[in-house]
């Protein structure tokens, strides 16, 4: 029997049908493999950003520190295939342009480890510290105790770098996603996460001293001048190598050959290939009716070392006052120290809310004006009723107190900081001589110094900083000083003509013996007896930055700047508790009468080379007449009255309390008091924002291609991000 052949019509309906099932079947078997392809890629950068973020962060806890890498400090310049504003994806060859990666730099500094000094075999060599010389026949180091906490001599470098940062003419290429670039075949050169561990001063035995490793920092005048530079892993083009025809130039020629040293030092954390550690970040733009174009609009590190952010962290007062101390007014000061709970602060930004705070009351900032209204750092008062469109508490306010003029001129370079610092904010806000800027802001003001490094916050000052600024020849030593007089008793000098104030305008040659010899005298105020006082009223006295004139050589008279205290001044201020150091005649009979001595605080009535203070207001009697007086003490400060300048005083901050044996007057000389003064307020609230390097966090972006190159289409990546936070324990040590 004859077998009839297909025909060509059957056979092409078979294929035809086999070609469908085969669709069917394979293109699902196809895209299963690709979705198993792209889970397999996110479970890769999972587990590679785990293992980053735990490994960093040991490092960065076992660690001494981490440099500070603010910044330029901490920033990787990049050679990108775009501008900002150019479209993507770009043509090849293409323009190309440098970017700075902030944070996407860390060096974390080891502890040390023994001795670094190695011989030629890689033997250590060591050193007997009782004769100095080295000792071959040691095997560890002898009587050198190494800390853990003791700075090594080696870092441990993170950076983003490309895979090939010497390969010039292609550079950056990322032939996956379709965004950046047309999607080909070529390989790839992505940015990858190097670490490195090195040591950028080496030991040298002929010079017995450390000299710059050259064979990876640049160095001048024995030291490393490029180990914060952003550029040290990145050709730039026209200052290392000519774009056109790539030849080096004779820097750029170095670079190569200090790049390539630290090819040998590094490792790739993440992968050789497919792992890109930055992103394009693009928007699209409207050309026309219906047409759009994609631009550049930056480029972002997907792995970044940054400082963690504490938002409105209030700062802890510290205990100014313990239990026991000798005194008997300090509990209702303020403390003059503030801390936060980590260090090392960078970009803060300080509030001060006063303790009858609420929601749209005036307060004040500590901050960097972003207005350029002032440059630096200041103290600004912020109201935020009178804020206009667009304001806030950053870009507008009164500039109160300049926080650089003051740092600038503890370091030396002006004399009397906190008298610059005030001149200089109110040099620019005209606060201090505005009368209702003066009126509205005096109250609630509250100058301040922090210490970014150590996490604090200090509200108190140094009298001898408060001066004439303007004075040609400033005395260094200005402290208040008040004169003593004769060292007689009311017995024998009725105190006639003496003056109530070292602010009496009538006569300046104010003395502590002949005002109390006056008040004593007097039958006005006979019904006070006993007590009546010597005493110092430190409100009232002035610097010691003014003219010295000799009168009639038994005291000088003296015009300074006034106390920060003056009542006339209009800031309500107290005295740091315990800061004060009083300098008198000694009162004990002997050699050594007259002579200066330090006087000790008591809490009850002084005697012989003692004195009792008060460090802030007391409360002040509600009915003067009560006591025996015809009325109560003028509103105001007066030097001429008596309950003005002398009995009232007692209840005033900054009062002190001498001996006052009307039989034992105080000895010929003077008195010189130094101290700290501070404006906040016991219940005060001082709240800090700030970023702390004593905790980083490791924010870490895995991002890979899992499926590869493609011939027909773009590869969606494949991106898991982890953050880690690490301490680093041993920042305060």
């Amino acid at each position: 029997m004859m077998r009839r052949a297909y025909t060509l019509v059957e056979l092409l309906t078979v294929l035809a049908i086999t070609a469908v099932l085969l669709t069917v079947l394979i293109v699902p078997l196809i895209q299963s493999f690709n979705a198993t392809r792209q889970a397999q890629g996110i479970a890769d950068s999972q587990e590679k950003a785990r293992q980053l973020g735990e490994r960093i962060s040991s490092e960065i806890k076992q660690s001494v520190g981490v440099r500070d890498n603010s910044g330029l400090k901490g920033a990787i310049t990049i050679v990108y295939p775009a501008a900002i504003g150019d479209q993507v994806p770009v043509t090849n060859p293409h323009p190309t342009a440098t970017f700075d990666l902030s944070y996407a730099k860390l060096d974390i500094v080891k502890p040390a480890e023994g001795s670094p000094v190695l011989d030629g075999s890689g033997n250590p060599v060591l050193t007997d510290p009782t004769t100095g010389k080295v000792d071959p026949t040691l095997t560890a180091p002898k009587g050198q105790i190494v800390l853990p906490v003791a700075p090594g001599s080696t870092i441990i470098r993170y950076w983003i770098g490309l895979r090939d940062p010497l390969e010039l003419k292609t550079g950056y290429r990322e032939p996956y996603s379709g965004v950046l670039m047309a999607v080909d075949s070529t390989q790839d050169n992505l940015f990858v996460l190097y670490r490195a561990e090195v040591a950028p001063y080496l030991y040298n035995g002929v010079a017995k001293t450390y000299l710059p490793n050259t064979d990876l920092f640049q160095a001048s005048g024995g030291q490393v001048t490029d180990l914060d530079d952003p550029t040290f892993f990145t050709m730039i083009p026209g200052t290392d190598y000519n774009p056109s025809t790539f030849a080096l130039t004779p820097s750029g020629a170095a670079k190569q050959t200090r790049i390539t040293n630290w090819l040998k030092k590094a490792t790739i954390q993440t992968q050789a290939h497919r792992y890109d550690q930055v992103i394009a970040r693009t928007r699209s733009v409207k050309t026309g009716p219906g047409t759009t174009k994609t631009i550049l609009d930056g480029v972002v590190p997907l792995i970044q070392f940054k400082p963690e952010r504490v938002a409105s962290e209030p700062a802890e007062a510290q205990v100014a006052v313990r239990q026991g101390e000798e005194t008997d007014n300090a509990q209702a000061v303020a403390a003059d120290v503030f801390r936060t709970q980590f260090a090392s602060w960078n970009d803060p930004v300080i509030r001060v809310f006063n303790s009858t705070w609420t929601d749209g009351l005036p307060y004040l900032v500590g901050r960097n004006d972003a207005s350029s209204t002032f440059p630096g750092w200041s103290i600004v008062g912020v109201d935020p009723g009178t804020y206009s469109a667009g304001q806030s508490e950053f870009n507008s306010g009164v500039e109160l107190f300049s926080i650089d003029a003051y740092q600038n001129g503890i370091a030396g370079t002006r004399n009397y900081p906190y008298s610059q610092a005030l001149q200089a904010a109110s040099g620019r806000s005209n606060w201090l001589a505005d009368s209702t800027k003066r009126a509205k802001w005096g109250p609630l003001f509250r100058p301040l110094v922090p210490d970014y490094r150590n996490g604090k916050v200090t509200t108190s000052f140094k009298i001898s900083e408060v001066g004439n600024t303007s004075s040609v020849s400033p005395v260094p030593d200005n402290q208040p000083f008040v004169f003593t007089g004769l060292s007689q008793s009311p017995l024998v000098d009725s105190g006639a003509g003496a003056t109530y104030s070292p602010k009496d305008s009538g006569n300046p040659d104010y003395q502590i013996n002949h005002c109390f010899n006056r008040v004593w005298n007097d039958p006005a105020y006979a019904f006070l007896k006993p007590d009546i006082h010597r005493f110092i009223d430190l409100r009232a006295v002035c610097q010691n930055d003014g003219t010295l004139l000799l009168t009639d050589g038994t005291a000088n008279k003296y015009d300074g700047t006034p106390s920060p205290l003056d009542p006339l001044v209009g800031f309500p201020g107290s005295i740091a508790p315990g800061s004060e150091v009083v300098i008198g005649p000694d009162q004990n009979p002997g050699p050594n009468y007259g002579n200066p001595v330090r006087y000790t605080r008591v809490t009850t009535s002084p005697g012989v080379n003692q004195y009792k203070i008060n460090y802030t207001d007391l409360p002040e009697p509600a009915d003067y007449t009560a006591l025996g007086f015809s009325s109560g003490p003028p509103a105001t400060y007066t030097p001429g009255d008596f309950l003005s300048a002398v009995y009232q005083p007692r209840f005033k901050a900054g009062y002190i309390q001498l001996n006052s044996d009307p039989n034992v007057p105080l000895p010929q000389g003077a008195f010189q008091v130094s101290y700290r003064f501070q404006f906040n307020q016991a219940k005060d609230l001082i709240a800090v924002d700030y970023d702390t390097k004593q905790q980083l966090a490791v924010m870490i972006t895995v991002r890979n291609y899992p499926g590869g190159v493609s011939m027909f289409a773009s590869q969606a990546a494949q991106q898991v991000t982890v953050k880690v936070d690490a301490t680093v324990r041993n920042f305060l040590r």
